[in-house]
């Protein structure tokens, strides 16, 4: 079962909007996720790979649905 709690879910999407807050003329959705997987240090269960929905930020496409 997932690993990622409520604190962590809230640590991950506090950093992305302070991300998005200080590009405030906008910008993509897969520059803001790339910012975010190099500014966070990932556990070992979001680095990993999984059949139900991929891996949280090592996807080309970003943070799981789930975390959202």
């Amino acid at each position: 079962m997932a690993e990622v709690t409520r604190k962590r879910t809230g640590e991950l999407i506090r950093k992305l909007f302070s991300i998005l807050i200080a590009n405030a003329d906008g910008m993509q959705a897969r520059d803001a996720l790339a910012t975010l997987r190099g500014q966070v240090t990932l556990t070992d269960h979001e680095k990993g790979s999984y059949e139900s929905g991929g891996c949280a930020l090592t996807r080309s496409s970003g943070l799981q649905q789930s975390m959202l």
